[in-house]
């Protein structure tokens, strides 16, 4: 998601990722972003790359990850050896609170700079205005802010480069493989679920349903494909009393009618990621014994 100088940089490098991803440059920021992406349907991107102000508002309200754009050390350097050539008054504008490290790198250099920052796109034009008021001729900064201090007659620096770019670009390939691995995971727990014949959740360490087939959402009253991702807890907080407190065996009542409960670990790449209820009818238990006999 690009807009401004952002977006033209965007498309400069897209070409270069055309066969190792499908990369689309959607040219839309804040709440139009927010609405494109959730009208998306199935089409919904895996993982979204955006900076500045507009990464920080998709990061809080969109339900895919946000790979946020860092400018290197490089960056500030050379944009503000840039700056200094158009200017000898130069500010550093960012997004959120100027990062001391950022501070530290430009102290070392020895080079005399105004930080600011900001938090909206309405807040990012008072503070450009008040630079400009306070006699600031050049300005570093995202695109959004580089735009405005473009129009208010300053000299504008963009921030980014070609090389921060492409290493959100490529940390954006890694979540979405992630993301997609973790995806398929899923949905082969899933599969193997809703072909037992007992009721059986899967959970991550937190207590979150991965996983849960029909027979036990319908013992529990809950909408199975609605239930990922929440705690179980909280979707059926009666059956608590019923849950073993460690791995194991334990006999507990779900809306009145008895279950062996069974605890065991959900290992995930030879190690234990969360736990899995198997929940079988005491009736059934009785009468698979009585047959043993």
């Amino acid at each position: 998601m690009g807009i401004s100088r952002l977006q033209d940089l965007f498309f400069d490098i897209a070409d270069e990722y055309g066969g190792r991803a499908d990369l689309r440059v959607v040219s839309r920021g804040f709440e139009d972003a927010v609405q494109e992406i959730s009208a998306a349907g199935d089409a919904r991107p895996d993982v979204v790359v955006a900076g500045g102000a507009n990464g920080a508002y998709l990061k809080s309200r969109v339900a895919v990850p946000v790979v946020l754009i860092s400018p290197t050390g490089f960056d500030v350097m050379h944009a503000l050896a840039r700056a200094r050539r158009a200017s000898a008054s130069v500010a550093l504008v960012t997004h959120g609170e100027t990062p001391d490290e950022v501070r530290r790198f430009v102290a070392a250099y020895g080079i005399e700079v105004v930080f600011a920052s900001y938090q909206s796109a309405q807040d990012a034009e008072n503070c450009v205005l008040d630079l400009r008021d306070r006699g600031v001729g050049a300005v570093v900064g995202p695109g959004l802010v580089t735009d405005l201090a473009a129009r208010a007659g300053m000299e504008a620096v963009f921030l980014y480069s070609r090389a921060s770019v492409r290493s959100a670009f490529d940390t954006a390939l890694e979540v979405a493989q992630a993301t997609r691995s973790e995806a398929l995971r899923r949905q082969r727990l899933d599969n193997l679920l809703q072909h037992m014949r007992d009721g059986v959740v899967a959970l991550d360490a937190q207590g979150r349903v991965e996983a849960i087939n029909r027979r036990l959402a319908a013992v529990l009253g809950i909408d199975a494909a609605n239930a990922v991702g929440r705690s179980l807890l909280e979707l059926a907080p009666d059956i608590a009393a019923a849950l073993p407190d460690a791995d194991g065996d334990a006999l507990g009542s779900v809306r009145g009618v008895s279950y062996v409960v069974h605890r065991g670990p959900l290992a995930t790449n030879g190690a234990a990621a969360g736990t899995v209820l198997t929940f079988q009818e005491s009736r059934a238990v009785d009468r698979l014994d009585r047959t043993l006999r």
